[in-house]
């Protein structure tokens, strides 16, 4: 809840330039899109109060992963040499 109220109004002022009505097709799109926000935030939200925060980083840290892999397979995108690099980063600095 605090992320939403402290981002929402620094978002804001840019997003007044740039933002657009959403068509009818695509606000199906943006009711999954909150649903699974919320759904993750509150999957992770549970995991960290129910284990250590040593097992769980390394699990939040996996997204990197998937978000190079899904960003290659969708869009085509090349994770460049510094995605590498921060992913070597971070899972060099968890214990597992």
């Amino acid at each position: 809840m605090y992320f939403v109220i402290f981002t929402t109004p620094i978002i804001l002022v840019p997003a007044l330039f740039v933002l657009g009505y959403a068509e009818l097709g695509q606000l199906g799109w943006l009711v999954l899109m909150g649903f699974l926000g919320t759904l993750g935030q509150r999957t992770m939200s549970r995991g960290f109060a129910s284990a250590d925060a040593s097992i769980m980083l390394p699990v939040d840290f996996s997204r990197l992963i998937f978000a190079a892999l899904f960003g290659f397979l969708l869009f085509a995108e090349i994770p460049s040499v510094y995605t590498a690099i921060g992913a070597l980063l971070i899972f060099s600095a968890t214990r597992l």
